[in-house]
């Protein structure tokens, strides 16, 4: 980054960096310095590169612990800043053994008005602790830092994904509604079978209109389904839909 930086003149030209730092500062691997040496034992001075910068690069291992850890962690993200762009943004993919101090870190370089999310994603298995075993809980999920170099110039674009019924995010659609307009709840059949819909239906679900905030001025009348004559229509079985406060 850092020659990208001096050599390339690439300063404030970059639109999205993505980091994976090592998760954790207790870590004993050694990178493979010879492409004829697949054995590499953690320690050996034998099996270590002779390239200082080889070194610093690719062993886990940390001299002062946490404080090289932060100090490795924090001249990257600081190149990192340098290179983004105003509407850029920076990722760090960290677990939760260092997820306080990263957010700690980029709190202080890129501002706390910066933090746009701390996103949860859930990993292929479930983990312990950094040696791999525990006796409580088994972590199963990682985490995807995000901070903008100016929050308010982030670059930003929604993404949306089909919905199936019964898939994810679908599972509450019980109820149907006819293409005569009349609306019931499924049978058994019908919500483990969409072909046996009747045709055009299309399937919904029922949800309450009410602010979850609570305050009198998100509270008002709403008129639904009224007709030319000002009664509300009865689509379903003749009762009447009801409209509350």
């Amino acid at each position: 980054m850092n020659s990208l930086l001096q050599k390339e003149s690439m300063a404030g030209q970059v639109q999205m960096i993505y980091i994976d730092p090592p998760y954790g500062i207790k870590y004993g691997s050694n990178f493979q310095p010879f492409t004829n040496k697949r054995e590499v034992k953690d320690g050996a001075d034998a099996d270590l590169t002779q390239e200082p910068e080889m070194l610093k690069a690719f062993r886990d291992t940390w001299e002062l612990g946490i404080h090289s850890y932060l100090t490795y962690l924090r001249d990257r993200l600081v190149l990192a800043k340098d290179l983004l762009h105003e509407s850029g943004s920076v990722f760090v993919q960290i677990s939760n053994e260092n997820l306080h101090h990263t957010v700690e870190l980029l709190d202080e370089i890129y501002g706390t008005l910066n933090r746009v999310s701390v996103i949860t994603f859930r990993k292929t298995s479930g983990a312990g602790s950094i040696s791999g075993k525990t006796n409580t809980l088994a972590a199963v999920s990682d985490y995807l830092v995000w901070y903008a170099k100016d929050k308010g110039k982030v670059k930003y674009n929604q993404l949306y994904l089909p919905k199936e019924f019964g898939g994810e995010g679908a599972s509450q659609y019980l109820l149907l509604e006819e293409q005569s307009g009349a609306r019931r709840r499924m049978t058994k059949r019908e919500s483990e079978d969409a072909s046996i819909w009747p045709q055009h239906a299309r399937p919904f679900g029922a949800d309450n209109l009410t602010s979850a905030s609570g305050v009198d001025k998100t509270r008002y009348d709403v008129k639904f389904q009224q007709n030319k004559r000002g009664r509300y229509a009865a689509p379903s079985k003749g009762k009447p839909t009801l409209c509350v406060r």
